[in-house]
């Protein structure tokens, strides 16, 4: 049996650390049975003949985002003249969300997901089934965004699959990330965990989701947008950028199934999960520099999105509407937005 790397025990050692203890020589015997124990789990962990769709698909998951990075990292052209690397990491990303909607259905059903950065606990059902929809917005824009994507869908109707993407919304679970906080706040208390730290974590994440999803809205209109009006406004460098960026969104989502069962099995402490989850936007950061960094702005569009950013934080986010109703006003208000820039450019 092949042991595990050193920097896997490291993390262990750091899930087992971080408990309160008695004394010092019970944190002694606690934590050499306790490693053990948990070395012995995570093997059982791995057994295939258990949520064997979920493993499998995961596993393709890892390996066709990994060919998709190299690829669009060290051979942009030969990525950009097949569609079959580019497709393989959405479509792989839907079916590992599907098999944990099929695997994991003892998850509570509670729309709220306290579990989400807390010890000992994990994410809602309901948080699985808006991951799913997720993928499926992210896997659909990436897709439009390749060169040869009107081979297999004419552009016109990709664009409207997107749209239509974006009003089901409302009949998808929200889970909301003060929730989280209640969680980390209520739960990580009780084991002298890290609770300020943690709340710090999970305000770089909402934020790297809004700052993050508008960037992605705005290239990917862009994008749609050249075939509308016959136009030039991205170049390669500007669409691998997109591919990447669009690639740590899927990836942050799907990669958040196996920590959360680490974290739940009590592999890894809450705070080393909040580490580990997190490297995800500070990548994106980097991407976006590099992006900003080297692309002309079409600022009608640009104008748009951030526009479209400064009324939902604004009015729509903070209102009392009901979930539906502040969809359709977001959706409404992304609508409008485009179309004003866009009859803008056209007769300006």
């Amino acid at each position: 049996e092949k042991d595990a790397p050193l920097w896997f025990f490291f993390l262990l050692q750091m899930a087992v650390s971080s408990g309160p203890q008695s004394s010092p020589k019970a944190k002694i015997n606690h934590n050499g049975a306790s490693f053990e124990t948990k070395k012995k789990k995570f093997f059982q962990l791995l057994d295939p003949r258990r949520h064997f769709d979920h493993k499998a698909t995961g596993l393709s998951y890892v390996i066709s985002f990994s060919v998709a990075v190299y690829l669009i990292i060290y051979n942009i052209d030969y990525y950009e003249s097949t569609i079959l690397f580019h497709l393989l990491p959405p479509l792989i990303g839907i079916l590992v969300s599907a098999s944990a909607i099929r695997n994991f259905k003892f998850l509570s059903k509670d729309s709220e997901n306290p579990g989400m950065f807390a010890k000992y606990r994990t994410f809602s059902f309901s948080f699985l089934k808006e991951n799913l929809y997720f993928q499926f917005l992210l896997g659909l824009s990436f897709f439009v965004s390749h060169p040869l994507s009107y081979t297999l869908i004419p552009t016109p109707i990709a664009s409207f699959l997107v749209f239509v993407t974006f009003v089901l919304r409302e009949f998808v679970p929200k889970t909301s990330y003060v929730s989280w906080e209640v969680g980390n706040k209520k739960v990580n208390e009780r084991f002298q965990g890290w609770t300020t730290f943690i709340n710090a974590q999970v305000k770089i994440v909402r934020w790297n989701y809004v700052f993050k999803k508008t960037l992605l809205l705005y290239l990917v209109v862009i994008i749609q947008a050249e075939y509308f009006l016959n136009e030039s406004f991205t170049t390669q460098l500007d669409r691998a950028m997109y591919y990447l960026l669009s690639l740590d969104a899927m990836h942050n989502i799907t990669t958040a199934f196996f920590l959360q069962t680490l974290k739940f099995k009590g592999f890894l402490s809450a705070e080393a999960f909040a580490i580990l989850f997190n490297a995800s936007p500070f990548i994106g950061v980097y991407l976006t520099y590099k992006l900003i960094s080297n692309h002309h702005f079409v600022w009608p569009y640009a104008i748009a999105t951030a526009f479209d950013l400064f009324v939902n934080l604004n009015f729509i986010y903070p209102s009392k509407l009901s979930p539906e109703w502040k969809n359709r006003c977001q959706v409404s208000c992304k609508t409008s937005c485009i179309l004003a820039a866009t009859a803008y450019l056209i007769y300006a």
